[in-house]
């Protein structure tokens, strides 16, 4: 049974059986991501002496806070926290600056050897020395067990100056030579022209680091492991779920998965604040990109 239904421009569209499939099928898949985010939820909110009994499924049976005032009054997760943040934010900042600029530098039409210095930024792409030649030369460049490890490899990524460079190409030319004209050298005309033209496609990739950079912890574990003082957010929760200790609140046992639960939603707030902003751009990101003039 088919059923019409008029769209924003007021023309008549049929909706058929594949369409009530369409729908079915996405609702299932919306279903299967969130219902473990909605779990983990729940079991933070739940008493994790009552949660032992037999987990939770729709509602805390037995309500309680004293997993999130466990994490909150944990010295290593403000730690992580900030150390997080502060890579993300630099980090980010590093790769979207460097990275464009690269972008930029190989649209340029007077570069002489493009061809092999695109060859070679391909080449990075599926080919790399490995992670102890990779230990190796982050040791020898004297970045391990410092914070700059973090930031600093990041800094490029080939995939996202391929993004930006196909953005770039899309730019009209004739706005080129009329700053030139005007006086503008080629800094002056990346910073003033390139980067505003770039919002989208910036917000694109810069929610591509943001993520990577609050959700890695492979760094900690292999480059800065012997610091406290710079294990990261994500590394925190790694080494609280492994630890399996003990833990007290008040001089009362908690549950350690339900205190995990907790670390957890604390760890994801910050990200699922910030998407909302950068939501609008991230569609156009790929979409502008693509156009030619």
């Amino acid at each position: 049974m088919k059923k019409n239904r008029k769209n924003a421009q007021g023309i008549v569209r049929k909706i058929g059986a594949f369409d009530v499939l369409n729908i079915a099928i996405l609702l299932i898949f919306a279903f299967v991501c969130l219902f473990p985010v909605y779990y983990v939820l729940v079991g933070s909110f739940n008493e994790g002496q009552n949660y032992a009994l037999g987990g939770t499924v729709l509602f805390p049976r037995v309500w309680s806070f004293e997993n999130y005032l466990w994490v909150l009054n944990y010295k290593l997760i403000w730690n992580g926290l900030l150390v997080t943040a502060a890579r993300t934010v630099v980090g980010t900042a590093l790769h979207l600056v460097f990275t464009m600029t690269v972008a930029y530098g190989m649209s340029h039409r007077l570069l002489r050897g493009k061809k092999f210095f695109r060859g070679f930024n391909l080449l990075t792409m599926f080919f790399g020395g490995g992670l102890i030649p990779y230990y190796i030369l982050l040791t020898e460049l004297r970045l391990t067990d410092t914070f700059w490890v973090y930031v600093i490899p990041p800094m490029y990524s080939v995939y996202d100056m391929l993004v930006f460079l196909t953005f770039i190409r899309g730019l009209s030319q004739d706005l080129h030579d009329a700053a030139v004209i005007d006086g503008a050298g080629e800094w002056q005309y990346l910073f003033r022209f390139v980067f505003p033209l770039s919002m989208p496609v910036l917000a694109t990739v810069g929610l591509w680091s943001i993520v990577g950079h609050w959700n890695n912890y492979f760094d900690t574990m292999y480059y800065a492991e012997s610091y406290e003082s710079l294990w990261t957010l994500q590394y925190v929760l790694k080494h609280m779920i492994e630890a399996g200790e003990p833990l007290y609140y008040a001089g009362k046992e908690l549950n350690a998965q339900t205190v995990e639960f907790a670390a957890v939603i604390v760890a994801t707030l910050p990200v699922l604040f910030a998407y909302p902003f950068l939501q609008r751009y991230f569609t156009n990101g790929f979409m502008v990109g693509s156009l030619k003039e």
